[in-house]
């Protein structure tokens, strides 16, 4: 037996032997304790750093982090998409932040002060609506203010029609502002049914596409010609409360409206002003056209479940998306479907997600 052991430890010394000198250059060096963990973590690192550059464009391309899908902590009362830029009014700190909507950062704050509410982007410039009458105009470049024009009117809004800046001001008139110079070129009256006093807590409603200008007001709808400054017509429609929710939208076709008190939305027609009712498995609130749809937030089962209710032109309900609280504005994305504001109360809205076009 010991002659038995003593030829295999031989056989094995030299087989061993063997092998070192045709390996030798795949063993690493006798490296105590931590040396020995670190030079194997370099070797491990130079492996994959080889596959790395070997494969380089797709790996690239794995590395860049995909674009954010939700925003939040920024209390919104108003929000607008453009260049690349989630635009946030925040009414409760009188400033306005503009995202970085593939990455999330804040990219700048600017303080406005006063409650900054509805935000429209034309013209090269952020126009601001104060919820204390005033109407800024932000240079995107410098993030200043770079104009101010008191309209005198609380809870208003502003919409862009027929290239000028429209707002509905003090005592009911309706306000046309040049977009270039930053003035007021023409009061239109809206009527009776809009005037009010000036500390009236329930202001109007404006949605415009192209040429035509809607003003949602407490006696109804109100169709103006942008153009020649002329009211076409007016169509009965439910008075809407004083909310950041926006609850209109116009296309070429006329205008939609969500239903405070209904589980519907309204189809007025810009051509006859005639008054289609589309019922909706919720209770609606904000609204947008998106991707040539009608988006439409929506409340289920007492508040506890809540979507996103997407309906074609037709008034066929298409689908819906779950959002995680009551929806609060709605803005189409550039790059398709929408960033969706939603919160407690239709308020403020704390935070936002993107969802896609599920076509």
């Amino acid at each position: 037996m010991s002659d038995f052991l003593t030829d295999l430890r031989e056989d094995l010394l030299d087989g061993l032997e063997r092998y070192e000198r045709r390996r030798r250059w795949l063993r690493a060096p006798r490296l105590p304790g931590a040396r020995w963990l670190a030079a194997t973590a370099a070797v491990a690192a130079a492996a994959v750093l080889a596959v790395l550059v070997a494969d380089g464009p797709r790996d690239r391309e794995q590395a860049v982090a995909p674009p954010v899908t939700r925003l939040e902590g920024f209390n919104a009362t108003g929000i607008v998409a453009q260049d690349g830029k989630l635009w946030v009014a925040q009414g409760t700190a009188g400033q306005v932040l503009s995202i970085d909507v593939e990455s999330g950062r804040i990219v700048s704050r600017t303080a406005v002060g006063g409650h900054p509410g509805t935000v429209l982007f034309t013209g090269g410039s952020l126009w601001i609506l104060d919820w204390e009458g005033r109407l800024l105009r932000l240079d995107p470049r410098t993030n200043r203010v770079i104009a101010t024009l008191h309209l005198g009117q609380i809870n208003g809004d502003i919409a862009f029609a027929a290239g000028a800046i429209w707002a509905v001001g003090d005592r009911g008139w309706l306000i046309r502002i040049d977009r270039e110079t930053g003035k007021i070129t023409r009061r239109i009256s809206l009527g009776p049914g809009v005037a009010r006093p000036p500390a009236h807590p329930r202001g109007e409603t404006l949605a415009a596409a192209g040429d035509t200008l809607w003003v949602a007001a407490r006696s109804g709808v109100i169709e103006v010609d942008a153009r020649s400054g002329t009211i076409r017509g007016r169509a009965s429609a439910p008075a809407l409360p004083a909310e950041v929710a926006r609850r209109t939208a116009a296309d070429a076709g006329g205008l939609w409206l969500s239903s405070p008190t209904r589980r519907e939305v309204l189809r007025i027609d810009a051509r006859t002003r005639h008054v289609k009712r589309i019922r909706v498995p919720g209770d609606p609130g904000t609204l947008a056209l998106v991707d040539g749809r009608l988006w439409v937030g929506t409340l289920h089962e007492t508040g506890s479940l809540t979507r996103v209710t997407i309906i074609e032109t037709d008034g066929h309900v298409a689908g819906s998306l779950e959002v995680p609280q009551p929806p609060v504005m709605i803005e189409p994305a550039p790059a398709g479907g929408a960033w969706v504001a939603f919160g407690e109360n239709q308020t403020v809205s704390p935070a936002a997600i993107r969802l896609p076009d599920p076509r």
